[in-house]
């Protein structure tokens, strides 16, 4: 059983990049794409890669986490470090949690729409 098998497949016109490889981006560019920025052509293969590939799952839990950490450093600035804000914070994060990997599948396949990918791409064949 080889590692893509079962994985959807579908073929950059360029091949993803330039050169053929697909590039991982700089952590700059990661974050953008985290909050939910496109990446562009040069990564559409990379993309592609990390909403399909077996570790999609713990993928999508750090972008979440990513998304979350800004707000609540500012709020634990804002209100103190008092133990009414750390629960706080973290019933926030286990919501944000929980929302992200309740609509994966559709937040997966809108990154793929805008990273050229045809609609229902991220969906398990």
């Amino acid at each position: 059983m080889t590692p893509l098998e079962g994985q959807p497949q579908v073929a950059a016109e360029n091949g993803g990049t330039d050169d053929g490889q697909r590039g991982r981006p700089d952590p700059l560019r990661w974050i953008w794409y985290a909050f939910g920025g496109a990446l562009g052509p040069r990564y559409r293969q990379w993309v592609l890669h990390d909403l399909t590939c077996r570790t999609r799952w713990e993928r999508q839990i750090v972008r979440a986490v990513v998304q979350v950490v800004p707000l609540a450093f500012v709020l634990l600035l804002v209100l103190g470090f008092g133990w009414v804000v750390w629960v706080g914070v973290g019933c926030g994060l286990v919501l944000a949690l929980i929302y992200s990997t309740a609509y994966f599948d559709s937040s997966a396949d809108h990154r793929l729409v805008k990273h050229s990918y045809p609609p229902g791409t991220a969906r398990p064949r």
